[in-house]
């Protein structure tokens, strides 16, 4: 019986990734209303300097700028949205493996793969003010998306690693994201998002195979590598308030609803997507996406909603 399940899998799989790779415009989706981004055509491609070969999290810090971290020292950069063009560094600690960078009003916040959370305030200045909150999250979870919620004022944590906190596969097969509530400066101890293995493997399916497969592969424990989903970013939009999340080890873009559902799935052209890590959005909807650079120049992808 497995082997019929892997056989079934194998068959749906290759029929998802086709149509993953030939989707047309006519083609209907959840997220219809949603705007639309040309993922093999951005406005702009800036390449950055060596000393950012390891961005990680982007956030837009005001209407000309954006601030971005790298994963290695605890340095904030301020990025001309404009020119791409780094305008100041500064810096607020020592060595670490920082993912995530989020603003809240002036203040920056910053996420470390271990699940601290900093808040660094009045950056800008030679004496930033550095508080470090320890959460229930380690290295296990490897927390790497960093957003701001302000619907509930919170921060979204998205992990890329194990996605309960405690021992044990409570949340086998699912990616999760975690909410910090800003108000009581603590974790959520479940998650605030789940995001389904299994309905990723099978969302270019329709109606009962859609569902069958969902079972199947639930029932099988399969995970296609081709679509194994690591969330590495995480951003709101700011016209349809879905979460964004970003997977470089996929090379995919998710788009889910506030009640949990996935609205659509892009696929990111490698060509362009060396290892996407950070993503966030401008007020008009723009959105920008950083990537690491591996053995050449990090870069910044800028794309204009059509």
């Amino acid at each position: 019986m497995i082997l019929n399940f892997k056989i079934l899998l194998l068959i749906l799989t290759i029929f998802n990734g086709c149509k993953f790779n030939n989707q047309t415009k006519n083609e209907t989706t959840e997220s219809s209303i949603s705007p639309d981004y040309q993922l093999d055509h951005p406005d702009t491609v800036w390449q950055l300097p060596a000393e950012l070969r390891e961005i990680s999290g982007l956030a837009i810090f005001n209407e000309t700028t954006i601030a971005a971290v790298q994963d290695e020292d605890a340095r904030i950069y301020l990025i001309d949205k404009s020119s791409g063009k780094v305008l100041s560094k500064h810096d607020f600690g020592g060595k670490g493996d920082y993912e995530g960078i989020t603003m809240v009003d002036s203040t920056a916040w910053v996420l470390k793969s271990n699940g601290n959370l900093y808040r660094v305030e009045n950056f800008r200045k030679p004496h930033p003010v550095v508080t470090r909150y320890k959460t229930p999250l380690t290295s296990a979870n490897n927390a790497e998306g960093l957003a701001y919620d302000p619907q509930t004022h919170s921060l979204l944590i998205a992990c890329k690693g194990k996605p309960n906190l405690e021992k044990g596969e409570k949340y086998k097969g699912f990616k999760a994201i975690y909410s910090f509530d800003l108000d009581e400066l603590s974790l959520s101890t479940t998650p605030a998002y789940l995001i389904d293995l299994s309905v990723i493997e099978a969302f270019r399916a329709s109606g009962a195979v859609r569902e069958f497969y969902i079972k199947a592969t639930k029932k099988s424990g399969l995970i296609s590598d081709a679509l194994f989903f690591e969330p590495s970013g995480i951003a709101i939009h700011p016209h349809n308030n879905h979460l964004y999340v970003i997977s470089h080890t996929a090379k995919l873009l998710l788009m889910m609803s506030r009640e949990g559902d996935i609205a659509d799935i892009k696929k990111l052209p490698p060509k362009l997507f060396n290892q996407p890590e950070g993503i966030c959005f401008a007020n008009d909807g723009t959105m920008y996406i950083s990537n690491e650079g591996g053995k050449g120049l990090a870069s910044i992808l800028r794309f204009k909603p059509r």
